[in-house]
């Protein structure tokens, strides 16, 4: 019993006299090499603000620089955007439809092959343009990276207050 006491009071001050490193963590990527995009505003997506809601999703990511743009931009050709040192462009419309509800579409340009990579048209209600805007990054995302999104994920917690629980959704954004 003596001989492991020693043994493990021998292996403790042998611990005790390795240099003590710090820790150190490198992230690397993530922003290294950002995707230059464009999102052209979406024609008549005020308030909705779909166009606005995907550009944030796609730069919340890190893998994309998106482009300053304005509206009038939705004229440029491909050949334009590609001068502009833009590899890929997002533009669309919101329409509002005579029943109350929006026709959004999105149409998602490869600028540097001067191909179209997707075309969408969803029809939704006005509480749901924020989904379908999140949904849009989504098939961006893929189509240029090859990775399904994220972007219409939600985090559902706890939130503990004083002795209640309340159960709460977050979205990615």
């Amino acid at each position: 019993m003596q001989r492991l006491i020693a043994f493990m009071l021998g292996l403790w001050l042998w611990g005790c006299a390795l240099p003590v490193s710090a820790l150190t963590i490198e992230i690397i990527g993530g922003g290294a090499r950002q995707l230059p995009l464009a999102v052209v505003p979406f024609s008549q997506d005020m308030p909705a603000g779909v166009s606005t809601v995907l550009g944030n999703d796609l730069r919340l990511s890190g893998l994309f620089n998106l482009v300053p743009t304005q509206a009038s931009d939705n004229a440029l050709s491909a050949n334009e955007w590609r001068n502009r040192g833009v590899d890929a462009v997002v533009s669309g419309s919101v329409q509002p439809l005579a029943d109350g509800r929006f026709e959004v579409k999105m149409r998602l340009l490869d600028a540097v092959q001067q191909t179209p990579l997707a075309s969408v048209s969803e029809i939704a209600n006005a509480g749901q343009l924020r989904v379908v805007a999140h949904r849009l990054a989504d098939i961006v995302y893929e189509k240029l990276l090859g990775i399904k999104g994220i972007f219409n994920s939600k985090i559902t917690y706890v939130l503990k207050r004083g002795g209640s629980y309340e159960l709460k959704v977050a979205e990615f954004d």
